[in-house]
């Protein structure tokens, strides 16, 4: 049975592999950043953020729909794992089709078709690695596969030195990423395997249960992307491939806060859904509470650290990212709000509550697209920050008012509501 204690644990572990993955992808960040000219980063960034908004709905929202059920219902995990996998696998292959006629009618600097069908290779690997990591997150044993995630970085990272030696094509970067993901897939499916010990199986109605609870989630994840993306297109509109530079590298070197987050609600979430459907809603909302606090006020400290040293890091290191550092520190503010709305998402996602963070999502998109459309061309890459973490930060006290009505509405039943 899951506890608080085995929250804990994976937890940890879950941070342990997203940090060893971090401090890789970091790694390459600082590599891709002394390999490529600006522009050239530029336009890797520019393709990536074309890209995500697809994979995003390539996926649905189906991972975490299937966690949830996988949380409630622990004995059906090869069938969920099955059916999810299979619904991934054909959404991925439907993605990258998207993602041809997109580079082949994407216009910009030379090298642009070339990258966007090099960022959209990595839509195919990790069609499997989400899907396949469920298996680990449900039984909150990710401890099991904490170091094969990183094989991902290390990958990446041996073929962005390769390709820098080689005096490689700016694509060539960008499917780097690809690699990465590719043998990530390859090692977690082989952990898959040795977990489980039972054939997968795919059922057609349990498919259109995940597709119905994963589509609300799609929507709130899509917008989540988009409007993290759109400051990217604004940027690259107003400015070229320079601020969109900028924006990228504040937003690269920010993601740890980000995925800290990431990785404390994918924990709580089989531990909400049990509680949730047993009718423990106010112990629920007293383990979130307690839990987001306590990060809060470790991040808090940390965060301040990072945008004092920024400054002075960036004259020594790259002195041409200086316009960088402004983005950096609103990010920074942005990340810590993020953390704090992915918690409370993980407890209304327990809760059932996808068409309320659906609606949630798009009046934050309209927040951004309010501040960004009027900052962005003024301020750059420090403006498309600066929206975000104002938006981050209205989400994040939206979120917590909803989440403490959401648990009031519910009382004390069983029965879990989908709103």
């Amino acid at each position: 049975m899951t506890t608080a204690r085995g929250v804990a644990r994976n937890t940890f572990a879950v941070l342990g592999q997203h940090g060893l993955s971090h401090a890789l992808r970091l790694l390459s960040t600082v590599l891709l950043l002394a390999a490529l000219s600006r522009s050239d980063y530029g336009i890797l960034t520019a393709a990536v953020a074309l890209v995500d908004p697809v994979r995003t709905i390539a996926a649905l929202g189906l991972d975490t729909a299937a966690l949830r059920r996988a949380g409630r219902e622990p004995d059906r995990l090869p069938e969920i794992l099955g059916t999810l996998l299979s619904l991934r696998v054909r959404l991925g292959m439907a993605a990258f089709a998207v993602c041809v006629p997109l580079a082949l009618f994407r216009g910009g600097p030379p090298g642009n078709t070339l990258a966007v069908l090099a960022a959209a290779l990595a839509i195919l690997p990790a069609a499997l690695t989400g899907p396949l990591s469920v298996a680990f997150q449900a039984r909150h044993r990710i401890h099991r596969i904490i170091f094969l995630p990183a094989l991902a970085g290390t990958v990446h990272v041996a073929v962005v030195l390769a390709l820098w030696a080689a005096d490689a094509p700016v694509a060539a970067f960008v499917a780097a990423a690809a690699a990465g993901e590719a043998a990530a897939a390859l090692a977690v499916r082989a952990a898959v395997r040795r977990e489980l010990r039972a054939p997968l199986r795919r059922l057609p109605g349990l498919a259109r249960d995940l597709l119905r609870e994963g589509f609300p989630l799609a929507v709130v994840n899509l917008a989540v992307v988009v409007y993290g993306r759109l400051g990217i297109w604004l940027l690259e509109i107003h400015g070229g491939t320079g601020p969109v530079a900028d924006y990228g590298a504040a937003r690269r070197l920010s993601e740890p806060i980000v995925l800290a987050g990431s990785a404390l609600a994918v924990s709580l979430n089989p531990y909400l859904s049990r509680l949730c459907a047993e009718g423990c809603g106010a112990e629920a909302r007293r383990f979130v509470a307690k839990v987001l606090l306590l990060c809060l006020l470790v991040l808090a400290p940390i965060a301040a650290a990072a945008g004092f040293a920024a400054e002075p890091l960036a004259a020594v290191l790259r002195p041409e990212y200086s316009g960088a550092v402004p983005a950096f520190r609103w990010l920074l503010a942005g990340s810590a709000a993020m953390f704090a709305a992915q918690v409370l998402s993980a407890g209304l996602v327990a809760a059932g509550r996808f068409r309320l963070l659906a609606a949630l999502s798009f009046a934050n998109l309209t927040v951004f697209v309010a501040l960004a459309v009027p900052l962005v061309p003024v301020l750059g890459a420090g403006g498309a920050a600066m929206a975000t973490a104002a938006m981050e930060s209205l989400n994040a006290v939206i979120q917590a008012a909803v989440f403490l009505l959401a648990g009031q509405s519910s009382g004390g039943t069983a029965a879990v509501r989908s709103s």
